[in-house]
């Protein structure tokens, strides 16, 4: 029974996968996912991304390599000024304000109408009992004051020491 089981279960993911993958291969955007599979690996693909330039050698065999051997700087020609960009009907709203004029609000009966405002459990002579004060809410350790005194820094040898801080 087992076996059975598991043989249905492995049947149904494969289907699964066939579908998937034939989903895949009718979509517009795979149309040529097979062609790149098939033609080309991972390592292949990495090759094409990556840029053959050989490193600059160091003017002496000890001096390390700076960030600046690894960099270039970017170089863009200057953008002109067109006759477009001047034009201030490009960059005008057509948008119309008026003032606004609403009428003034009216007291209705309904709004003056106690029956209206019932709150649900609640008579009129119900009264919450005064809040007290008690001790603790006086005590100062309870609060903190905002201002928190820090121990002034200590200087330390390895803080001062150049090897480290080559």
């Amino acid at each position: 029974m087992k076996t059975i089981r598991n043989i249905q279960k492995t049947a149904a993911r494969a289907t699964a996968i066939a579908i998937t993958v034939a989903a895949i291969s009718f979509s517009v955007e795979a149309q040529d996912f097979w062609r790149q599979l098939t033609s080309h690996s991972g390592h292949e693909m990495a090759e094409m991304v990556t840029v053959n330039r050989a490193l600059p050698a160091p003017a002496d065999n000890r001096a390390p390599l700076t960030e600046a051997a690894f960099t270039e700087t970017a170089r863009e020609e200057p953008l002109e000024l067109e006759s477009w960009m001047t034009n201030e009907s490009y960059f005008t709203t057509k948008t119309r304000f008026e003032e606004a004029t609403d009428s003034p609000l009216q007291l209705e009966a309904w709004m003056t109408n106690s029956a209206n405002f019932v709150v649900a459990g609640m008579s009129e002579t119900a009264r919450e009992e005064p809040l007290e004060l008690e001790s603790w809410m006086t005590n100062e350790i309870y609060f903190s004051t905002g201002i928190e005194k820090e121990k002034p820094l200590q200087l330390e040898s390895w803080m001062t020491d150049p090897e480290i801080w080559k």
